[in-house]
């Protein structure tokens, strides 16, 4: 088993600690900006030797913010408005169910689920439109 640490495994694990940052909140750079700096701060703390060009970063954030704010929606409603007007939807579903954090043969497992429940968790579809 192994990690890159820089992947799917430690954003899982800054959304289950309800630690991390969503492309949401670069709608507004004040919030962003302070939870950015709170979890650089903690991460260089964590783990000597980590150093982070936080004004960098932050200015590239700034940067592209526009860009991504264009790009970003409410998928809930999204999803569920293409379902009811008849739209055709594709759900990936990479790797399947045993490598499925909850029922794949752990510890060989990735940290998400990739199995047909991720769609109803995921995509926040009803278990009847599928």
């Amino acid at each position: 088993i192994g990690t890159t640490k820089k992947g799917i495994g430690p954003a899982y694990a800054s959304k289950i600690s309800r630690n991390g940052i969503r492309i949401g909140d670069l709608k507004n750079m004040d919030f962003f900006e302070m939870r950015f700096r709170e979890l650089t701060s903690a991460h260089m703390r964590a783990f000597p030797g980590l150093e982070i060009d936080v004004e960098g970063q932050l200015e590239y954030y700034r940067s592209i913010a526009p860009q991504i704010a264009a790009m970003t929606t409410d998928t809930i409603e999204y999803t569920n408005e293409a379902y009811d007007t008849g739209k055709k939807i594709l759900i990936e579903g990479a790797n399947a169910t045993m490598l499925d954090i909850d029922f794949g043969t752990y510890p060989y497992v990735t940290s998400s689920n990739p199995s047909i429940g991720s769609v109803l968790t995921g995509l926040g579809v009803s278990p009847r439109k599928i």
